[in-house]
């Protein structure tokens, strides 16, 4: 039959409202332990503000190790280029006595090489300050060679040290970063929907410790099941529980569904007894 009347250009459907865009929260040390909750969920939280305190006492330890490692790698490095100002020292000086010693020489040999030539000195004299000119020069150029390789082996010594030293350092800062993200911060501003954690709890690298639902737009999910009788409400259990399990593997939300259900249904004793029974089972077994 057709009526005349208000068009409306719209349907009213019965379902949920969600944010368009949520961003998950997940656990980027592993092994940390919940000290503190700082924001409890259901909370507006600002992008930086720390949400959980967590403590790690393997990646404090960690931290010990590199900053002892890094501190007897700086004495090395310390040690070694003072080492090398000594061995540089002590080759100057044995060259300035091994210079003078063969100007000494050069003046005696050639004093000899006159004297000998006017046969004022036989010739053993005159070949002995001969032999020992040429030893100091051969000497001299053994050690150019010596200090040049020296020189040459403390610098890779060095050098090596220094690049060890530098990558420790950088590994120290990384660990540290680590150990400043115990402090665990909002990454958004946003409504923190969920926070599943529990003080004294031990939690795993990437494991899902919350979310935050960021309120600028909406959607709507799903249309909400309406239950006439507790039939249909075991029903929907039976069909849907195992797949909710399997998505968040947490307890927790089949938790919160046993009791919002529940509520649902005041008027009918039956229902809400079995799902308030269901739902303390799951407590005690959690």
């Amino acid at each position: 039959e057709v009526k005349e009347g208000l068009f409306k250009n719209y349907i009213a459907v019965s379902g949920v409202v969600e944010p368009i865009k949520t961003v998950y929260l997940d656990a980027t040390e592993g092994g940390s332990r919940v000290e503190k909750i700082i924001i409890d969920e259901g909370n507006m939280v600002e992008e930086g503000e720390v949400i959980v305190e967590l403590s790690n006492t393997s990646l404090i330890l960690e931290i010990s190790n590199y900053e002892a490692l890094v501190s007897r790698t700086s004495n090395e490095l310390r040690q070694a280029r003072l080492l090398m100002e000594q061995q540089t020292l002590n080759s100057k000086s044995q060259l300035l006595e091994l210079q003078t010693n063969i100007l000494q020489q050069k003046r005696a040999f050639e004093r000899n090489k006159i004297l000998f030539k006017d046969k004022h000195i036989s010739e053993e004299e005159f070949k002995i300050s001969e032999e020992q000119f040429d030893l100091s020069k051969k000497r001299l150029a053994l050690l150019h060679e010596n200090l040049q390789k020296d020189s040459v082996f403390r610098g890779v010594q060095v050098g090596a040290l220094r690049s060890s030293l530098d990558r420790m350092e950088s590994n120290l800062v990384l660990v540290q970063k680590r150990l400043e993200s115990l402090n665990y911060r909002a990454p958004v501003s946003g409504e923190l929907a969920s926070l599943d954690l529990e003080v004294g709890q031990v939690i795993s690298r990437g494991e899902r410790i919350g979310q935050i639902n960021i309120l600028d737009s909406y959607k709507l999910n799903q249309k909400i099941k309406e239950f006439k009788t507790y039939r249909h409400i075991l029903k929907y259990i039976v069909e849907e529980t195992p797949s909710i399990i399997n998505k968040y593997l947490k307890k927790s939300y089949i938790k919160r569904l046993f009791y919002t259900q529940a509520g649902y249904y005041t008027s009918d004793y039956k229902s809400q007894k079995y799902l308030y029974e269901l739902s303390h089972k799951v407590i005690a077994n959690d």
